[in-house]
């Protein structure tokens, strides 16, 4: 079993502070106006056409991987994924499990 982590890394006070807090609930009108704002915000920094819409995903990283492939991968798609590093891997490996067509290219760690 392999465990990758980060760190130790130090945090900045504010940062520490902050994560001792409660977290926001999901179900309120204030966190609501937040996300409301958070979406304007980012459709405006974008210059998205009025009506454009923007999706918070609230996963990992794999998670956005996934979303990813399954949503603009068509049937007659065929991706090349470089595996030279843990996140081409898990692109391959996702991949697989949903049988999207994709081939390899395997790099060593470093290798242009």
């Amino acid at each position: 079993m392999k465990i990758f982590t980060v760190g130790p890394v130090a945090m900045f006070p504010e940062t520490l502070e902050i994560s001792g807090k409660q977290t926001p609930y999901f179900r309120t009108a204030d966190f609501s106006e937040v996300m409301l704002a958070t979406e304007k915000s980012i459709l405006k920094l974008l210059n998205a056409p009025d009506g454009s819409k923007t999706v918070f995903l609230t996963t990992s990283g794999t998670g956005a991987m996934e979303a990813s492939l399954i949503n603009l991968a068509k049937p007659q798609d065929s991706f090349l994924v470089i595996t030279g590093g843990t996140f081409g891997y898990r692109f391959s490996e996702l991949c697989d499990i949903h049988h999207i067509r994709h081939q390899k290219l395997e790099l060593d760690f470093g290798e242009n």
